[in-house]
């Protein structure tokens, strides 16, 4: 009974939740949280809305820092466009109608993500909103995380208008940091004006694939016991 106990208590101790963390960049004209897309926490610039920030922007979520940044002290605003269109498979309407961006057509010029305080040296799925309906032409970036090219040459033309949620999102897998910190970085890569925009983004810790299987086994051992 001793070890029924036991066991009972260390199968239904409680276990972290690998948390996700799931940003909105929303513009400083429209900052009410109704614009916010649903599930998602709002990040606001600083300064007013025609005004471009240069200075870096940290916003604090539940112990995470997030840090938006232009990449060598230039210009980042952002803007709010019309809703694009439903398209019936198409629901991300809130996430794509605004936008933060880096201003530049060099390859040095782009936006800084940087996410502290993270589980430290824990593998990340990430994924990027990034799309600009008032862009009327091709607009293309490359990705980093951590200094390792992630997405090369991610394009999209802003009058062809997304017909699915996979449609001006990428995703990629990262691995924190010892400190718990992911840089992601974005650079102009091709275009005739500014070519790294950021809609949203969310960032999930992957689950060791041990811990299902503990939680399996003990589950086992316990009915192994009650049947004694």
């Amino acid at each position: 009974m001793k070890r029924l106990a036991i066991l009972a208590i260390g199968l239904f101790m409680p276990v972290p939740l690998f948390g996700q963390l799931m940003i909105d960049i929303d513009d400083r004209g429209a900052a009410d949280a109704a614009n916010t897309a649903a599930g998602f926490q709002q990040f606001l610039l600083d300064g007013n809305e025609n005004d471009d920030n240069t200075a870096p922007v940290t916003r604090s979520f539940g112990g995470v820092d997030v840090t938006i940044s232009h990449s060598n002290g230039g210009g980042f605003g952002d803007r709010r466009r019309s809703e694009p269109t439903d398209g019936g498979a198409f629901s991300d309407q809130e996430l794509l109608r605004d936008f933060t961006f880096a201003r530049g057509t060099t390859t040095d010029d782009g936006l800084n993500i940087l996410i502290e305080s993270l589980s430290p040296n824990t593998d990340h799925t990430v994924k990027i909103w990034s799309f600009d309906d008032g862009s009327n032409s091709l607009r293309t970036s490359d990705w980093t995380a951590n200094g390792v090219l992630v997405v090369d040459d991610y394009s999209f033309d802003g009058t062809i208008l997304p017909a699915d949620n996979a449609a001006n999102s990428f995703e990629f897998m990262t691995t924190s940091d010892a400190n718990g910190d992911i840089l992601i970085e974005g650079r102009y890569a091709a275009g005739d004006c500014c070519s790294v925009f950021l809609n949203a983004f969310s960032v999930q810790a992957v689950p060791e694939p041990t811990s299902g299987l503990l939680a399996a086994f003990g589950f086992i051992g316990l009915l192994g016991l009650r049947r004694r």
